[in-house]
Parts: C-alpha cells; structure tokens; sequence
C-alpha cells in the first residue's frame, strides 16, 4: 500500500476519497488488490479493519455530519467494555440502511445529543431511555450506577418524542424512584414497596466515625440499624471481591450495623423468602438499643 494513504489510515481510520485526491490512483490500486474496502460510498479503510463498529461509525459522521447514534450504538461507543453491535442505529436524514446500518429519520433534541470526537451520539440519559423496555430496566439503573442524576432522566423524558412503549418506560422510570443500581435491587425496591415494608434508603453512603466513605449499602434500615446486601455474581464471586466484602463487613459490624447478604438470584427468583428474611431481620433488631458508632 502506497506509505501516505497507509499513514491515513492509521491516523484517521477512514479516508474520504474527494479529499485525496493526489491519492486517487493508491485508492484505486489499493482497492483492487484488496487492502482497503468501501465502508460507504466514496469512504476506504483497511480491509482487515473494515467491519470494526467504530471505523463504521466514523464512516458515517463522515457521510452525514448531522449523524446521530442512538439505542445499543449510543451505549457501546459511551463504553466499549460490552458486546460491540452488529448493526448501528442512526439517526439520519441523508443516509439509507445497509446490512450493517439501521437509518431513522428521528429527530433528536440538540440538548439530549453528546460528541466525543467525530461522532455524535444520545446522552446517557436518553441512550437509558431508549434502551429501557428492552432491559427491562436496566439501562437505567447502569445510568444511575454511574452517576446520572434521577431529575435528569425525567427531563430528558419529558424531552423524548412520543414513541412506542413510553407507557412502560414511564412505569420504569417511576420504578427508579429509590435510585437502583442493578436489575435486583430494582425488583426488592418493587418488592418492599408491595409488601409495605418502609424506612429504608436505597444505596446510602455509610461512614466511618472519621467521616472516611466506607461504601453504599444497598438498602439501609436506619432505625433497625440494617444494611441489607444483594451481590450480583458479577461483582462479589472473585477471591479478590470476597475479601472485599469480609473487610467491609467487618467494618460496619464494628461500628453497630447488622450485615445481611443476598445473592441476586435470591432475590429474583424467590422474592416471598426474601421480604420474609427482611421481615425476620427488622423484628429482631428494630427494637434494639441502638449503639451504632458512625459520622452518618
């Protein structure tokens, strides 16, 4: 490959063949002998890396600069630590789908849109929104786990243009009332609430007697001096976690609090044993003296 259009490529990742035109007969060349590949008319990159999610998408904000990404697209370029998409969602006025690219002629308010680079994508609010149905929840409770504020998911559904299933995204999002942080917590936060079971705090921060974090509790019962646990396998299973939790544990039992633990499959698959071991825990210490030692 000619060594400037291959310093291109490894720079930018997709070049624009209007752009180039010194380089028009590399192109050429390079595209018969099969090192690069048309992502979008009049748009190369290297073969080998043609299919890459993010070299696609920067193909697209190259065709359409007024391109936006929205749905599971949003999500994974805001954090590519998940499963990459098969096929992109954008919303587009000037772009047709292809295989690999899903155009919607949806308009997007300018407040709820974010850029990072090139590319221009849902915020993370709208990006939870939008994925809510289909999660079940869970995309807003990601959102909320990494920092999104509760008020600025109901106004950036206030902002949403009516679409289908805003009724069950409603119910979601009233559901996220308590602020969960996983799908589990999400279903003891339903299951409490059912059960009439009160006077606890979703992800509370628990301190030390210095004012030093110790952690969020996943439900805190204050007056019974109770911090109910639910550990997702994800997150409590390697030795590493474990040891972690113990030491946590132990802090907190030092400093007054009762520690319970539930796995997340407790809670999902058999909620009755759940809120009867909640039931059982605040029966026997909601009426303790309390000597709990702590700044907060």
């Amino acid at each position: 490959m000619n060594n400037e259009l291959a310093e291109l490529l490894a720079t930018h990742g997709v070049v624009r063949r209007a752009d180039t035109c010194p380089l028009t007969h590399a192109i050429e060349w390079a595209r018969r002998t099969g090192e690069i590949t048309s992502v979008l008319p009049g748009l190369y990159a290297a073969t080998a890396a043609s299919d890459d999610p993010r070299i696609r998408a920067l193909a697209v904000c190259l065709a359409d600069p007024d391109a936006i990404f929205f749905g599971a697209t949003a999500a994974w370029l805001q954090d590519p630590s998940g499963r990459p998409p098969v096929v992109l969602d954008v919303a587009s006025q000037r772009l047709r789908s292809r295989a690999w690219l899903r155009a919607s002629k949806r308009r997007i308010p300018p407040e709820l849109v974010v850029r990072t680079g090139l590319l221009a994508l849902t915020a993370p609010t709208l990006t939870a929104l939008d994925l809510a149905e289909s999660t079940d929840g869970a995309s807003i409770d990601h959102a909320l786990r990494r920092g999104a504020r509760l008020e600025a998911l109901h106004s950036a559904f206030a902002m949403r243009p009516a679409r289908r299933g805003r009724r069950a995204v409603r119910r979601l999002l009233h559901d996220s009332r308590d602020q969960p942080w996983s799908w589990a917590e999400r279903r003891a936060h339903v299951e409490l609430r059912r059960a009439g079971i009160v006077n606890w705090t979703a992800n509370r921060p628990i301190l030390s007697t210095t004012g030093r974090l110790i952690g969020y509790g996943d439900l805190v019962f204050d007056a019974a001096g109770v911090v109910v646990e639910i550990d997702g396998d994800q997150w409590h299973t390697r030795p590493a976690d474990v040891l972690r939790d113990r030491a946590r544990d132990r802090e907190l039992t030092e400093l007054g609090w009762v520690v319970a633990r539930f796995r997340a499959a407790e809670v999902i698959d058999d909620p009755r044993s759940f809120l009867a071991s909640i039931r059982t825990l605040l029966a026997a210490h909601g009426g303790r003296l309390r000597l709990v030692r702590r700044a907060a």
